[in-house]
């Protein structure tokens, strides 16, 4: 993986979409391997409501060369507030990709006992 494009534990709130390349949204623990718990392409969106899950940071992070477009947390909700499509399109996503970190995160806790021997993933 290469640069990061957002990360959670830095208060960011912009949400990006990306216009050309690919990007995982990965989460990561202390101590353990990071979980990529979504592909990002172009047309895909994140940001916004991506906030850490059970303490744990969530980040983009390009996979290729990325360009992006970066729309200010302000005007999102400025926007959502106006159109309940829009903020229950952008609550849906959030919830989407919570549970998959959460189920990650299971996963990895469950491995937890043979990370001593190398042989967690």
């Amino acid at each position: 993986m290469g640069e990061r494009i957002t990360d959670s534990a830095d208060g960011d709130r912009d949400m990006i979409v990306i216009s050309d390349g690919r990007a995982g949204l990965v989460v990561g623990r202390d101590g353990a391997v990071d979980a990529t718990i979504a592909e990002l392409g172009p047309g895909d969106i994140s940001g916004l409501s991506t906030d850490s899950v059970g303490g744990h940071d969530l980040r983009v992070v390009a996979v290729t060369d990325c360009q992006v477009v970066v729309i200010e947390a302000d005007a999102i909700e400025e926007v959502a507030s106006r159109s309940a499509d829009l903020a229950s399109t952008i609550n849906r996503l959030s919830a989407v990709r919570r549970r998959r970190a959460e189920r990650v995160l299971t996963r990895q806790s469950g491995n937890d006992d043979s990370s001593d021997n190398g042989t967690s993933r």
